[in-house]
Parts: structure tokens; sequence; C-alpha cells
């Protein structure tokens, strides 16, 4: 298997599970979910080592050959060097950990959310256009549902939110219930294929 594929073995085998585990739950005593669960957190476990393994190589490598973005390469070499040395020594509740994870990765993760809110929002002007009436409903769903979440002293707010409410309950709940079906049924599907070797990765080639 090549190491590409190995992240999507590892959603597959979860998403199998989440998928399966009222079936397996139903076995005597639990064992079997437990042991279901404990097989999916050790893969889980195993597969972010061989992805943590890659990014080393793949940055490391950058700064080596001394690439385009070579300085970048290194800032990531050193802040993971950093935080997995902190976190080794102290623990994920030392001071210095906490603190790196409070000051550093909650604002560059908050900044980076900020960032892809304006494009998602500037990508829905641009394209969610009435050109449809399937269109038209979303973005009349959409701004009830905006609507309806506005203070609660707000004349719109009175009117539309027992509407905005059961649109999330009810058509948004059951839209959402189809895609996970859906997904575990992909999963389970795509799985197999993967384990029996019939599956083609993005490149063509078979995968082992």
């Amino acid at each position: 298997m090549t190491k590409a594929g190995a992240p999507i073995v590892c959603a597959m085998v979860a998403a199998t599970y989440w998928a399966l585990e009222p079936v397996i739950d139903v076995a005597r005593d639990g064992w079997l979910k437990t042991f279901a669960a404990d097989l999916v957190v050790a893969i889980i476990a195993v597969v972010t080592l061989v992805a943590i393994a890659g990014v080393v190589a793949r940055e490391g490598g950058k700064v080596l050959r001394r690439e385009s973005g070579h300085l970048s390469s290194a800032i990531v070499l050193v802040a993971f060097a950093v935080t997995f040395a902190i976190g080794v020594a102290q623990g994920p509740a030392g001071d210095w950990f906490v603190w790196i994870f409070d000051y550093v990765y909650a604002p560059l993760e908050s900044s980076l959310l900020a960032l892809v809110a304006f494009a998602l929002v500037d990508t829905a002007l641009r394209r969610m256009r009435a050109r449809s009436g399937e269109t038209a409903l979303i973005i009349a769903t959409a701004a009830i549902v905006m609507l309806g979440r506005a203070p609660a002293t707000s004349a719109a707010a009175t009117l539309l939110t027992p509407v905005a409410d059961w649109l999330t309950r009810v058509p948004n709940v059951a839209g959402q219930r189809v895609l996970l079906i859906g997904a575990a049924i992909a999963a389970c599907s795509t799985l197999l294929r993967l384990l029996l070797g019939v599956e083609r990765d993005y490149l063509g080639e078979r995968r082992s």
C-alpha cells in the first residue's frame, strides 16, 4: 500500500466501525465492541505516526535540497521539534505545552478559519445566484435560518424562529443521516476493494 493510501484505509476502517457499531454492540459483555474500538484507535495511532514521519521527511528534504519554500519547511521542522520535545518532557498538561496550544496554535487556527470563512462567503456570493429553482430554494432556506437566529428582540426572530428550528430539526437532520448512511456504505465498499487489492489509486497503479 502506498503512503498516500494509509490515511485513506484508516478513515475507511474508522467509518466502517462507526457504521457497524449498532451491530457489534449487541455482542455479549461488549467484548467485540471494545476490541473493535481498540483496533480503530491503534490503527489511527499508527497511521498518525506514519503521516508525521512523512511530513518530517518531506520538509527535511526540502531544507536539505534548498528547494523553493525551504525556509517555511525549516520553520515547520523547528516548531515540530520544539513542541514534540516539550510534550514528551512535560506531557500534554504541562505549562509550556498548554501555553503553546493557547497562544500559538489556537490563534493560528482561528486566523485560518477566519480566512476560510471569508473565502466561503465570497464563493457563495459569486456562485449562489438564483438561476434555477433548486438554487433559489437553497438561498431562501439559508436566509430563513439566518434570520431565525437573529436576536430574540427582533421581529424577524419572532416570526421565523419556529420555521428555522423546524428546518434545522427535520429536513437538515434527514439530509445529514442520508449523507452519513451513504458515506458509511461507500466506506465499507471502498475498504473491501482496498483489502482485496482491486482498487486503483489516482495514478492508476494497482494497490498492493
